[in-house]
C-alpha cells in the first residue's frame, strides 16, 4: 500500500470515528416516542408500550427542586395511536399542548411565542419548544415527540 493510499485510509478511519462519536453522543441525549407506541429512552434502548396512561418522557430527579418535566399521553383516533396531550414544566413555566391549542401557565397563547426563557414555534411539520435551560421538544402534531 502506497503512502497516498495509507493517508487516505487513515483520513477515512478518522472521519468514520468522528461521525460515529457525534451520532452516539446525540443518540444518548434524545428520548422519543412515535407511531404504534414505540419508544426510545436516553440509553438508546427501544421498546413498545401500548398505553394511554400519562407518561414521563423526561424529568430532573434527585434534586430538591424539579426544574423540568416533560409528560405526554397517547390517545387513539380512528384506531390509530396519536399524542393527545403534552405538558412541559420548564423552570417554573408550564406549557400545555394539544392538537387545537397551546397554553403557557394556563393562558392560551398564539404562536410564535417567546417569554420567560421559553420559545414555542409552529411550522407545517410541527411544534418546536426551546427553553433557556437547553431543553428542547419537537412534536409533529400527530404521533411523534422527541425530547432533548
Amino acid at each position: 500500500m502506497g503512502t497516498i493510499e495509507l493517508g487516505s485510509a487513515l483520513r477515512l478511519i478518522c472521519l468514520t470515528l468522528l461521525l460515529s462519536s457525534l451520532s452516539n453522543a446525540h443518540i444518548d441525549h434524545v428520548c422519543s416516542t412515535w407511531g404504534d407506541y414505540n419508544w426510545k429512552n436516553f440509553d438508546g434502548e427501544f421498546f413498545r408500550l401500548p398505553s394511554s396512561c400519562n407518561h414521563v418522557l423526561a424529568s430532573q430527579c434527585k434534586e430538591p427542586y424539579e426544574s423540568f418535566n416533560i409528560q405526554m399521553r397517547h390517545t387513539t383516533i380512528n384506531g390509530i395511536p396519536t399524542i393527545g396531550k403534552i405538558i412541559m414544566k420548564l423552570d417554573g413555566v408550564v406549557v400545555k399542548m394539544c392538537n387545537s391549542s397551546v397554553e403557557v401557565d394556563d393562558q392560551s397563547v398564539n404562536l410564535p411565542y417567546t417569554r420567560y426563557g421559553v420559545s414555542i414555534t409552529k411550522t407545517t411539520s410541527g411544534i418546536f419548544v426551546n427553553s433557556k435551560m437547553g431543553i428542547k421538544a419537537i412534536w409533529n402534531l400527530e404521533d411523534s415527540l422527541d425530547g432533548q
